[in-house]
């Protein structure tokens, strides 16, 4: 019954090819008896990890975003702008509330909760994207900034024996600043003159560690997919309505 299913979804998918592929055409030629008329896209989308960012959930809902292509003089380079939200999941942090420097010898007793918080960042990208009619490659620089995310406690203690040292991941280790290189290739379906869906596999590297002197074992490389729509918005063309 399954494969009965995904013959049905591709069978779907192609027919849509085919009553789409003509009406990109239409709009293709159409973009080129008009190609010095100002233009822009604007897309929204959802990003989802195709990687574990290992962290606590292993969340693979990673936020949402919006973006900006402005074509660079009619050529298919378009400068990027936007706005993203990355969830990279839960993150634990264990308190100590036993005061365990002042345990002496090689064994004890140490008291601590556990606590969880979210490891959010707003993203403000910037970058280039090669924009073709059935594909898209893109390069930009990401502007990562901490969402501070409240923290929830455990009703009850743990007991941790031995007198080894462990690490605290207080929040206020987090780098709160944080950048990133991205690479992404999409490829698009257009629907009609003016609406594009795509699908864009997302490379990201973090320049430096979530936390402080690296003390998480938080990836830097990521990779996520972005399902999204993409708009075409005519601009009003201000050269031509001065030689008016």
């Amino acid at each position: 019954m399954s494969k009965i299913c995904v013959l049905v979804k591709v069978a779907l998918c192609l027919v849509c090819f085919c009553i789409c592929c003509p009406l990109a055409e239409a709009q293709q030629k159409n973009r080129k008896k008009n190609s010095d008329e100002p233009y822009m896209h604007i897309s929204l989308e959802s990003p989802l990890w195709l990687s574990n960012p290992n962290t606590l959930d292993n969340s693979h809902k990673a936020g949402f975003g919006f973006r900006a292509h402005f074509p660079i003089k009619a050529s298919p380079w378009n400068f990027l702008i936007g706005f993203s939200q990355y969830n990279y999941g839960q993150h634990v942090n264990l308190i100590d509330i036993s005061d365990s420097n002042t345990i002496e010898g090689n064994e004890g007793t140490i008291t601590f909760k556990e606590g969880t918080y979210l490891l959010k960042y707003a993203s403000l990208p910037l970058g280039l994207v090669f924009d073709k009619k059935f594909w898209s490659a893109s390069f930009d620089m990401q502007f990562l900034f901490n969402i501070n995310q409240a923290e929830v406690h455990n009703e009850g203690f743990s007991l941790h024996f031995g007198t080894e040292d462990f690490e605290d991941f207080d929040k206020d280790k987090l780098n709160k600043f944080n950048s990133a290189l991205t690479f992404s290739f999409a490829g698009k379906l257009p629907l009609g003159e003016r609406w594009t869906i795509y699908a864009e596999p997302e490379f990201q590297y973090l320049m430096k560690p979530v936390f402080k002197g690296g003390i998480d074992e938080v990836r830097r490389s990521n990779i996520f997919l972005k399902l999204g729509l993409r708009h075409l918005i005519q601009l009003p063309d201000t050269e031509a309505e001065s030689a008016r």
